[in-house]
Parts: structure tokens; C-alpha cells; sequence
């Protein structure tokens, strides 16, 4: 594949002598001479031994018949007779033909076998499928046919296996692109951290690796496209408008070197030396070329910066002019980022100073406005005390506020003093005079509050005075009981005892009075309650007498016996009762009695025609039971309307 990719780009390189495994390969799997063929039909001879195999063997490719053959020699191997060579790729490998048909069998006893097909796990039953047995030519002549008759069965043998996997490998190799890991073994041991050099060698050469890279340490290693090698390399020098000029460029440089390259119809080809001195070279023109960017890059930037500070230095003139400290606190913020943060700068110091002063001021009015709000005396005092201290003065209105504010809170506490002490002392005049007051003044307060409730409670004292006077003098002893107690549950014996004590003492005449009427008027309510029990005695009696001749009433008509009706209506009309139970019962003896009639005009009426019957019944011998008949539907009917 190397040398005609060469030949497709036009390029001469050395001629390579490559390593054939063919020949190794006919020797293992050749038909019929090859080893693989020649132990399946050793296992099919009927005599078949190991010692035949490897005589055989012997006689087939030994003794310079085949080049890859080897017929070993005592210092070769242990047991050398035993023995046949086979010289592979990576080296000489002896075989020794013990037990070398048995094991190419490769298959358990057929019980064993059988056994595990029926085994309950599914697991090893799936490691041994039944398969169907292909059936082979009969014998060859001079060969024992198998007792049984029939025809024979061949079993896939440990080479017809390798062969078949082989093969397949290869069918896939040819149709994917495939792409291997090259995993090596370190060590022997199987531990971490050590490193046998001659361990990894070896498979290096087992595995083609060291030819792999001395075939292509011959010819040109790495290989780019025409447009990929200049547009990775013009960067060396910028002038170059083409490969060919960029060819001739490098040259000159000495970066490249004669038989280190090659240029094809395509692609160049370089080695991996020259190759490594070309990134080095673009490396080193990367230094420079950033360099030249640098240098225009910070141009741009310090033009930059140049115009953003005197930008700032505009917007702190700005912020200055207009006393606004938000936009002071930025223009201040941005000047950080000035030359030693603007502070040999004029304007920043002023800017700083009128920040410092508007904040200031701020403060101030913060204070004054939150004294304003709480109407706090000594908090007033003191945001007044730190306007003052201002130098130079500042001049607001919050502050005559304050102090109005402040005159007005002081005139307000000295109310309260006088209105608490007016309320101590009950003055009514007082306490209306300072009511005035506090309401010329708007002024509200709980002392106010207290004050004219105090007012009220005097009036309505008086009034309370003036009803208990009206109430002894007519002598009313409930108006004089409320009216007291009223005064006793407003605490009035506190300031008006006197009239109180007297008040009680009218009070105990008047009750002495009542007491008296009570004993007589209970006496005649004794009277009365005698008299009402006695005729509720009687009307007791009366209603157990209507009570009980109800439900004998009762239970005569559920009974309808005449018997018991005619006692129980006897009874009832002696005690007098009138009660609606008298009328059924009547109602119900009534309709019995004709019962009984019906039945005695039917029991004649039916003896008649039994008599009858004897001399022959005509139509004047029923007349007798139709009307007994019609007078029972009569007497059924009647019985329907009443009950």
C-alpha cells in the first residue's frame, strides 16, 4: 500500500524488502498437505496414532521440503523425537505431538454431554446446543466400517474450528475499515509500576510494530495536502502567495533540507525530523507575529483610555455642576481608574470634597426628618443642634419646621402637666377652661381625652346626686335601690358619703315597708294554691275515669265480642264520658248483632234446601238464601263505611 502511494504521487524512495508470512500460512492451512488437514484425517484413520501424525509430517514437508518446516534437534527441544518445528513471523515454535489427536478432538463423552444439555440452569445448558450431525462419505476402501450400519458422522475438530473462525475474521476484516488498540503486557508478574524492556520489545517485534516503523521510517511519514501544508506554514512568511514560493522561501531559510521532503502531484511528503523543524519555525513566527499584533493592540488601547479618561474627567464636571450624588458616587468610582486614581487631579478633590459635604447634608435632613415624623422632643433638639454646627450654614426648610415644631411639643407637654393635675384635683372649671384650650391649640392627646371624661363623670354624678334627692322624696323604693346601686358601682362614696349614708337609711324605712306587704301577699298566694290543687285533684281524677273507659272501649272493638262492648258502653255512659270511642263501639254492637242475624237467616236458609234437596229444589226454595245473601252483602257493606 506504501510503495503505491509513492507511485501514485510520482515520489521514489528506496526499494523495501518485506517479510512474507505466506509461506508459513500454506504450511498450516493448505488442503489436504496442509498440518490442520493432516491431524483431522489421522483422527479419521482407523489406526491413528500421534507417532503416525508426526512421521507424516516428517514425510510431507520434512527434510527441506517445505522452508518453514523444521525437524528439531536435541539442544531445540525437551524430547526432540516428539517434536515438529514450524517457523512462524516472530520466530521458531516447537510442538510436541503427545496427546495431539485427543486434544484436537476437542469434545466430552457423549453422556457428559447429554447430561449438561438437560441441565435445569439455563445458563450451561446454553454452552452445549444440540446440533444436528452432518453425515460424511461411507469408508474409503480397506477402512472398518462402524459397527451398526448406517451412515457415519463427522464431529468439528479443534483445527476445522480455528480454520472457520480464521477465515470468518478475515471476511470481516475485508469488508469494515477497522482500527485497533495495541494493548502490551509490562511485566510477567502482573503488578503495577514495572517496566520489562525486553518483555515489551519482543512484542513489539511479535507484533509487526518494529517493521511497521522501519518501513516507514524509508519513506515520508507525515503527509499533508497542498492547501493544508500552506495554509500551516505561510504564517513563516506572509509575502508567499503560493506553495511554490513558500517551497523556495523555505529553502533559502534553511528550514528545509534536501531529501527530508518531497513534493508530489497532492500532498507533500516529509520526514519526521524535517517535519519537527517546520512547527519549529512556525512557532518562532508566531512569536513575531504577536509581537506586531501586540504592538497595534496596545496603540489601540491606550488611544482607548486616553479618550475614556478625559470622558470621566467631563462627567465629574458634569456631576459637580448638577449636586446629584449618585451620579458623583459613579464619576467617583470610575476615577479609580485613572493615573494614580485622579488624585492629583483637581477636579477629582473637589468632586470628593462636594460628595462628602451633600452627604453631609443628607444626613441632616435624614435627621430633621425623622424627628419631624416621630415628634420626639429630644431628638428634635438634637438634629437641631448638628444643623447648627454646619459651617458653612445650611439653609433648609426643614429646620424652621423643626423649630416650629419644637415651640409647639413643649407648649403641648406643659398642657398635659396642667390638665393631669386638674384631673387630680376634680375642678370642673379648670378642666373646661384647659379643654379650650387644647382645642383652640387642635391638640389631642390622652390627657385631653381623660379630661373630658372626667367632665362627663361630674355631670353625670350630678345628675345621678339630683335622681337619688327626686327618688327619696317620693319615697320610690326601686328607683332608690337602682339609683344607689348605680352610685356604689361608679364610686361615689368616695366624695359624696353623706348624701349616700342618707339615701340607706330612707332606703332600710322603705324596705321594712315592703316587707310587710310581702308576708301578706304571700299569704293570700298560699290560699290560692290550695284551691287550685284541689281542682286539680278532681280534673286528674276525671281524666283517669275518660282514661280508663277509652281503653275499654278499646278493647272491646279489637276483641268484637258483644259481651265486652255492652260492659264497656254500660260503663262509659254511667261515669258520663263523652268521647268519640263510645259511638264505634255502638256503631260496631250494631253491625254485629246483624251478623249474627245474617248467619242464623243463612243456617235456616240452608237446612231448607238440604231438606229440599231430597224432593227436588225449584226457583221458589232459593228465594230464602238470596235474601239471606243479599242481606249479608248489605250488612258487609255497612261494615265497610264504619270501619
Amino acid at each position: 500500500m506504501e510503495q503505491e502511494l509513492y507511485k501514485a504521487e510520482g515520489i521514489t524512495i528506496p526499494g523495501t524488502a518485506f517479510v512474507d508470512n505466506q509461506p508459513t500460512l500454506d504450511l498450516l492451512e493448505a488442503k489436504a498437505i496442509g498440518v490442520f488437514s493432516m491431524v483431522d484425517e489421522e483422527i479419521n484413520v482407523p489406526r491413528g496414532s500421534d507417532e503416525g501424525l508426526l512421521q507424516k509430517l516428517m514425510q510431507k514437508h520434512g527434510d527441506g521440503k517445505h522452508p518453514n518446516f523444521i525437524r528439531p534437534k536435541a539442544k531445540d527441544c525437551k524430547d526432540f523425537l516428539k517434536n515438529f518445528g514450524i517457523l512462524h513471523y516472530a520466530g521458531p515454535v516447537f510442538y510436541n505431538v503427545t496427546s495431539f489427536l485427543e486434544k484436537n478432538k476437542d469434545q466430552l463423552h457423549a453422556d457428559i454431554i447429554n447430561v449438561l444439555q438437560k441441565s435445569s440452569c439455563s445458563l450451561i445448558s446454553k454452552f452445549f446446543p444440540v446440533e444436528a450431525e452432518e453425515p460424511v462419505a461411507a469408508p474409503a476402501r480397506g477402512r472398518v466400517a462402524k459397527p451398526g450400519g448406517g451412515p457415519t458422522t463427522s464431529k468439528k475438530t479443534l483445527g476445522f474450528q480455528f480454520k472457520s473462525q480464521l477465515n470468518d475474521l478475515i471476511s470481516t476484516l475485508n469488508s469494515t475499515f477497522p482500527h485497533f488498540v495495541r494493548c502490551m503486557k509490562s511485566n510477567d508478574l502482573k503488578q503495577g509500576n514495572i517496566f520489562t524492556s525486553q518483555r515489551m520489545q519482543d512484542q513489539l517485534r511479535y507484533a509487526g510494530l518494529v517493521e511497521v516503523c522501519r518501513i516507514r521510517k524509508l519513506g515520508f511519514p507525515v503527509r499533508r495536502p497542498f492547501e493544508e501544508f500552506y495554509k500551516r506554514y505561510r504564517c513563516i512568511d506572509l509575502s508567499c502567495t503560493n506553495l511554490d514560493t513558500l517551497l523556495v522561501v523555505l529553502q533559502k531559510k534553511g528550514v528545509l533540507k534536501e531529501g527530508e521532503w518531497a513534493k508530489g502531484h497532492s500532498k507533500m511528503f516529509v520526514r519526521t525530523a524535517q517535519n519537527g523543524e517546520l512547527e519549529l519555525a512556525r512557532e518562532a513566527s508566531f512569536v513575531t507575529l504577536a509581537v506586531l499584533v501586540q504592538k497595534h493592540g496596545r496603540k489601540m488601547v491606550a488611544i482607548r483610555k486616553y479618550k475614556y479618561y478625559k470622558k470621566v474627567i467631563a462627567d465629574v464636571g458634569a456631576a459637580i455642576r448638577k449636586r446629584d450624588e449618585s451620579e458623583l458616587a459613579t464619576v467617583l468610582d470610575l476615577c479609580f481608574e485613572l493615573p494614580g486614581n485622579g488624585n492629583h487631579l483637581k477636579i477629582v478633590n473637589e468632586a470628593k470634597l462636594l460628595i462628602i459635604r451633600i452627604r453631609e447634608e443628607k444626613r441632616v435632613r435624614q435627621l430633621l426628618e425623622n424627628a419631624i415624623l416621630s415628634r420626639d422632643i429630644n431628638g428634635l433638639k438634637s438634629a437641631i443642634a448638628v444643623h447648627k454646627e454646619l459651617v458653612p450654614p445650611y439653609e433648609t426648610p426643614l429646620a424652621a419646621e423643626a423649630a416650629t415644631l419644637l415651640a409647639r411639643l413643649e407648649e403641648e407637654l406643659l398642657l398635659k402637666a396642667e390638665l393631669t393635675k386638674a384631673i387630680s384635683e376634680r375642678s370642673r372649671s379648670r378642666l373646661q377652661e384647659l379643654v379650650a384650650k387644647s382645642q383652640a391649640m387642635q391638640f389631642e392627646c390622652n390627657e385631653v381625652v381623660q379630661a373630658l371624661a372626667v367632665i362627663s363623670r361630674l355631670d353625670q354624678e350630678s345628675a345621678l346626686l339630683a335622681k337619688l334627692n327626686d327618688a327619696i322624696a317620693r319615697e320610690h323604693l326601686d328607683d332608690l335601690n337602682n339609683i344607689y346601686s348605680e352610685c356604689m358601682s361608679q364610686g361615689m362614696e368616695t366624695y359624696y358619703l353623706k348624701e349616700l349614708n342618707r339615701a340607706k337609711e330612707v332606703k332600710n324605712i322603705l324596705v321594712a315597708r315592703e316587707i310587710a306587704k310581702e308576708e301578706e301577699r304571700k299569704r293570700r298566694e298560699a290560699e290560692e294554691e290550695r284551691q287550685r290543687k284541689a281542682l286539680a285533684e278532681i280534673e286528674a281524677k276525671r281524666n283517669a275515669q275518660i282514661a280508663q273507659s277509652k281503653a275499654q272501649l278499646e278493647s272491646a272493638i279489637a276483641s268484637k265480642d258483644m259481651a265486652s262492648l255492652n260492659s264497656a258502653l254500660q260503663a262509659a255512659i254511667q261515669s258520663g264520658v263523652q268521647i268519640p270511642e263510645v259511638d264505634a263501639a255502638r256503631a260496631l254492637l250494631e253491625a254485629l248483632k246483624k251478623i249474627d242475624q245474617m248467619r242464623s237467616q243463612l243456617t235456616a236458609a240452608l237446612k231448607v234446601l238440604q231438606v229440599k234437596s231430597e224432593t227436588g229444589l225449584n226457583e221458589l226454595d232459593l228465594q230464602p238464601l238470596l235474601h239471606a245473601i243479599a242481606m249479608s252483602e248489605s250488612v258487609s257493606i255497612t261494615l265497610l263505611i264504619c270501619f
